[in-house]
């Protein structure tokens, strides 16, 4: 939805509203292909210009994306339930988290960013030292 796919769901408050009624812009990450821009503004109906494009994108790299959305599973589900998730799971989340951070403004972008990079080495930090306590307990044996 206007996200590459090393996106996280925060990044929806980054992205500016499209046109009226949402369009597309040229996936930069990939080069190829095109991502859905949503107008944030206005409700999952009056963002109808993307739903075939996105149903069909659901429907052919779910699951590669989730594997446990098999085409199998895939193929059972009607279009009204597809987009009736795609309203409730995910438009209507990252449509309030947008509209939230609006709201707020938003002072300091940054900030989740650094973050982020603390919460990394952090995580670098305690995987590297569980590796260190489990090769030395492997070594003493």
């Amino acid at each position: 939805m206007g996200l590459g796919l090393r996106a996280k769901a925060k990044d929806v408050t980054r992205l500016h509203s499209h046109a009226r009624g949402g369009g597309f812009i040229k996936d930069h990450e990939t080069g190829d292909g095109k991502l859905v821009r949503p107008d944030w503004t206005t409700n999952f109906a009056g963002n109808a210009t993307w739903h075939n494009h996105m149903l069909t994108m659901i429907r052919q790299k779910a699951p590669t994306v989730h594997p446990s959305f098999t085409r199998d599973l895939l193929a059972a589900k009607s279009d009204e339930d597809l987009f009736d998730r795609m309203e409730a799971a995910v438009f209507k989340n990252l449509r309030t988290t947008y509209l939230k951070k609006d709201q707020e403004g938003d002072p300091d972008s940054d900030a989740d960013d650094e973050d982020d990079e603390a919460l990394r080495k952090q995580r670098n930090r305690r995987w590297q030292r569980k590796t260190r306590v489990s090769n030395s307990a492997l070594a003493q044996k």
